[in-house]
């Protein structure tokens, strides 16, 4: 599976994987943050064996989406993780 790649104004390429049988998105992947896979929870068999340890970007939910109260949240990115510059 190949990423698509799309360059954001920051300067940052951002990979998105589809399922090359029915065309569902899969993972994500951020040349700002190359240790990371941004693994969809609709992708797996099993969602429940994966436990979600923070909310990010909160303040662009939509009203009606309910984040679990005893997660971490924040408005942006967490204070202890820097946000993803370009070449990073």
């Amino acid at each position: 599976m190949c990423p698509a790649r799309i360059c954001w104004p920051s300067g940052n390429t951002v990979g998105r994987a589809f399922c090359p049988d029915c065309g569902s998105s899969v993972y994500n992947v951020n040349s700002g943050m190359p240790d990371l896979i941004f693994l969809r929870a609709s992708s797996l068999d099993d969602p429940d064996i994966f436990k979600p340890q923070m909310v990010v970007y909160t303040r662009s939910g939509p009203a009606w989406d309910h984040m679990a109260p005893d997660l971490p949240s924040f408005e942006t990115y967490p204070p202890d993780m820097e946000k993803p510059i370009s070449g990073a």
